[in-house]
């Protein structure tokens, strides 16, 4: 099993930081350490934008540590909220 630790950050008014610290491998109950060259991490950002009180940025890059950025994502989601049906 694959598994990662992350540091989670919030900033106020309204960031929250997500960051990869460490990759490791699960076998039979015994981690192993991945080298930081073969991570995979995730870096999420999530900022709240003052001017639209139901909305955040979202920015996400994903990277490997020899090949650099693989993925990245930057854009707007709304809170939407939904009744619930009795």
């Amino acid at each position: 099993i694959f598994e990662e630790a992350a540091d989670v950050r919030f900033t106020p008014p309204g960031v929250l930081e997500f960051v990869t610290v460490a990759s490791t491998l699960r076998i039979y109950g015994i981690r192993i350490p991945i080298p930081r060259l073969l991570w995979i991490t995730a870096h999420v950002v999530q900022r709240l934008v003052p001017e639209r009180p139901e909305t955040s940025r979202v920015t996400l890059t994903i990277t490997h540590g020899l090949l650099g950025p693989i993925f990245g994502y930057d854009g707007l989601f709304r809170k939407a909220r939904r009744r619930r049906h009795a």
